[in-house]
């Protein structure tokens, strides 16, 4: 078994800065995550064991958001429809509707992933990198493929 290689070792291509460079690095980026970050990457980084989840860091950040939500006379919460307007509202439409509730900002949750150091990534490769550990393997280990034999030109004859 060789050396262990870790998926988000590989280079990818940054849009923004014009180079490649591992995927791994994009976490010390202050633009991440960025439009080359697609879902398949991120889960990547979250899957890999050379990253770790930052709670300390990790924060909400607001966002600008407006959303109408309906509160009813029974006291339940609906959400709006998507063709409520507040400038010409259907009167009809909100024969139940006790108040409508106006959301102009909603806080999302920011976690933070970070790269570990060096030296643990190091130790963490040479644990998968052994064959006594299969145990240790991810996933997403490539399963060894049998390998062919060759055709001499004795065989053919």
């Amino acid at each position: 078994m060789g050396r262990y290689a870790d998926p988000t070792e590989k280079a990818i291509r940054c849009p923004l800065k014009e180079h490649q460079r591992p995927l791994l690095a994009c976490l010390a980026c202050r633009r991440f995550p960025c439009r080359a970050m697609t879902e398949e990457r991120l889960a990547l980084l979250r899957g890999s064991p050379f990253v770790r989840l930052d709670t300390e860091n990790s924060k909400l950040l607001p966002r600008r958001h407006v959303m109408y939500i309906f509160r009813m006379t029974s006291g339940e919460l609906r959400d709006a429809p998507e063709d409520f307007s507040p400038d010409a509202p259907d009167f009809d439409q909100l024969a139940d509707v006790e108040e409508v509730l106006v959301i102009g900002k909603v806080l999302v949750k920011q976690l933070r992933l970070v790269a570990k150091p060096r030296e643990e990534r190091d130790r963490i490769r040479e644990q998968l990198s052994t064959p006594e550990a299969p145990e240790a393997l991810p996933d997403e280990a490539e399963e060894e493929k049998p390998r062919r034999r060759r055709r001499n030109s004795h065989d053919e004859g």
